[in-house]
């Protein structure tokens, strides 16, 4: 019965000590984000709908030296069925990726935390979607890098029911840039 108890003591504190382990943020915050800020802060809007697969895991290369397992980050895929607004060249029928737009503060927190044993609590601007279906959608994104983007902030997207209210929203951030 000894035997079972300090067994049963070093699975709890093996458990105990693996979550400490994992957690490379001890809480993650949430900044609200109003509609005309996430149009503002978007330099791509489209209508798009989702691919199958909807999305895949990619995982990332670690810098030599820091000993963690691979960091993995969801990579969503799109068809664009409308360009709203874009600042550089895209379009309808064009395919591209998106990436959280968390994704690269969470890949340095990762970094940090395996590499540093350093957390961090950050802080996310968040957009409060009335999305009912995620087949078709405006994505709100910031170019990243070639047919990858990243969503401008947290749920920055919206119901196609709004196309209207983004459509006036666009309208007056084109003439906002073009003076």
């Amino acid at each position: 019965m000894k035997h079972i108890k300090i067994g049963l003591f070093w699975i709890a504190a093996l458990i105990i000590s693996c979550m400490g382990v994992t957690t490379m943020a001890s809480q993650i915050h949430f900044q609200p984000v109003t509609f005309e800020d996430m149009i503002q802060r978007s330099n791509c809007i489209v209508i798009a709908h989702t691919l199958k697969p909807e999305y895949t895991i990619e995982k990332v290369r670690i810098p030599r030296g820091c000993f963690a397992v691979p960091y993995k980050r969801k990579v969503y895929h799109y068809k664009i069925d409308e360009v709203l607004y874009s600042q550089k060249t895209i379009n309808t029928g064009d395919t591209i990726e998106v990436v959280g737009a968390d994704d690269e503060t969470m890949f340095e927190l990762y970094i940090r935390f395996y590499g540093e044993n350093v957390t961090k609590s950050p802080i996310f601007d968040r957009y409060s979607s009335s999305i009912e279906s995620k087949n078709k959608m405006i994505l709100f994104l910031s170019s990243v890098k070639g047919r990858r983007y990243s969503y401008s902030c947290i749920e920055a997207y919206e119901d196609i029911k709004f196309i209207n209210k983004v459509k006036k929203a666009v309208k007056n951030k084109s003439k906002q840039t073009s003076y």
